[in-house]
């Protein structure tokens, strides 16, 4: 057998490979996560609940008070479908926050979900994320954080993530996400 035909039965091997893995792949992708977030039967009520709360945490840094509200992961996503649509959610255990992403590609929706730490640096919302998934299939940490890192630290991002100046601390405690201020922070 010469090297050519070896090398041809190799790439005839590589593409069979592809042509199954590719839609078992896309399948698995396309799963809803386990944990995915639906928006709550009131919505609305969240989403104001969400409203009143923001605005509940500037009147006490105006006022020159030190505050701290939990805002919940149900009135965050309400408010953000409410305003932007219904391609993320997010959802807090313990002290980390999980960040979902879908996104239509053609006919088929592809989820990401990321978790990890949620903190404050230089007047911004950081994210350390702890565990990624594509769809259902774990992705490695080490093949994902350099894009992440790069993604987050992109100036339409990085605007993205600047706190109002009411705002100096964000953590996620007890399942929900803590905004807090202090007069300091003027």
């Amino acid at each position: 057998m010469s090297f050519k035909s070896k090398i041809g039965g190799l790439f005839r091997l590589l593409f069979f490979l592809a042509l199954i893995a590719i839609p078992i792949g896309i399948y698995f992708a396309s799963q809803t996560p386990p944990g995915f977030p639906g928006l709550p039967g009131d919505a609305a009520q969240q989403a104001n609940n969400f409203e009143r709360k923001i605005i509940f945490i500037e009147q006490q840094w105006t006022e020159k008070q030190s505050t701290e509200v939990g805002v919940t992961a149900a009135e965050i996503n309400s408010a953000y479908a409410n305003s932007r649509g219904d391609d993320m959610r997010v959802a807090f255990t313990g002290n980390q926050g999980t960040l979902f992403l879908a996104q239509k590609i053609l006919l088929i929706t592809i989820y990401v979900q990321a978790t990890g730490k949620i903190g404050v640096n230089q007047h911004r919302v950081t994210f350390t994320p702890t565990d990624l998934k594509l769809g259902t299939i774990p992705i490695p940490l080490t093949l994902a954080d350099r894009l992440i890192q790069q993604k987050l630290h992109d100036p339409a991002m990085q605007e993205q993530l600047r706190l109002p100046a009411y705002i100096s601390t964000v953590k996620v405690k007890d399942s929900q996400l803590m905004l807090s201020t202090s007069p300091k922070a003027h």
